[in-house]
C-alpha cells in the first residue's frame, strides 16, 4: 500500500510538472531594411535554421521560419545557439539575454545571409560616412565664414575648430557604432522611436541620435 501511494505521488508530481510547461512560439527571420538609395525590403522567414534551447532541446524552423518549444510560464529560458549554413545571427543579444514566455508575440530571432549582410553593411557605412563628413564640412564652412567676417573671438574660433578636429578624429569609431545600431532595427516592426533614430543616423546627425539614445559624448 505504501509503495502504491508513493507511485501515485510520483505520477501526480510528474503530471503537475508537465502541465506547468507551455509552448513558446518563435520566428527566425531577416530584418526589414531601408535600402541604401531608397526603397524598403521586407524581412523574410529563414527556413531550416537550428535553434538550440539551453536545456538541450533543438528545433528546426519551418518554411515560415516558425519554431515551437516548451518552456516554463514563469521562469526565464535561454537560447544557446542558432545555426544555418551561410547565415549569421545579426542580433547576438538573443543569446546573452534570458527570455520569458510570451503568449501574444513570438520571440523574434534575426539571422542574415552572411554575404548579403556584408554587402548591406558596406553600402550603409559608405552612405553614413558620406553624410557625416558633409555635416563636419558644413560646420567647417560656418567657422571659416565667422573667421572671415570677424564676428567672433579668437578663443571661440579656437574652441569651434577644436570641436571639428575632434569630430574628424573620432569619425570612424562613431560611424561604426551607428552602423551597428542601425543594423539592429527591424523596419517591419520598428516603432516611431527607432524610425526617428534611423533618420538621424543615416543623415550623419549623430548628436541627435545619441541624445535620443542617452549615449554620453
Amino acid at each position: 500500500m505504501k509503495r502504491l501511494l508513493l507511485l501515485l505521488v510520483s505520477v501526480l508530481s510528474f503530471c503537475g510538472l508537465a502541465e506547468a510547461q507551455v509552448t513558446q512560439q518563435a520566428v527566425v527571420k531577416t530584418h526589414g531594411r531601408k535600402l541604401v538609395g531608397g526603397g524598403d525590403k521586407s524581412g523574410e522567414p529563414v527556413a531550416g535554421a537550428v535553434v538550440s534551447i539551453k536545456d538541450g532541446n533543438e528545433v528546426l524552423s519551418n518554411a515560415q521560419g516558425s519554431v515551437k518549444f516548451s518552456v516554463s510560464p514563469t521562469e526565464r529560458y535561454f537560447v544557446s545557439g542558432v545555426f544555418k549554413k551561410d547565415y549569421t545571427i545579426s542580433d547576438n543579444s538573443i543569446l546573452s539575454e534570458g527570455h520569458y514566455y510570451t503568449k501574444s508575440e513570438p520571440l523574434r530571432i534575426y539571422m542574415e545571409n552572411t554575404r548579403e549582410l556584408q554587402a548591406y553593411r558596406t553600402a550603409l557605412t559608405n552612405e553614413i560616412r558620406s553624410n557625416y563628413h558633409k555635416q563636419i564640412r558644413a560646420l567647417q564652412a560656418e567657422v571659416d565664414s565667422l573667421r572671415a567676417e570677424g564676428k567672433t573671438t579668437y578663443e571661440e574660433l579656437s574652441r569651434l575648430q577644436q570641436n571639428i578636429a575632434e569630430a574628424w578624429s573620432r569619425s570612424e569609431a562613431e560611424i561604426k557604432n551607428m552602423v551597428e545600431r542601425y543594423l539592429l532595427i527591424d523596419f517591419d516592426h520598428a516603432e516611431a522611436f527607432d524610425r526617428e533614430i534611423s533618420g538621424y543616423i543615416i543623415n550623419g546627425e549623430f548628436d541627435k541620435a545619441k541624445a535620443m539614445l542617452g549615449t554620453p559624448e
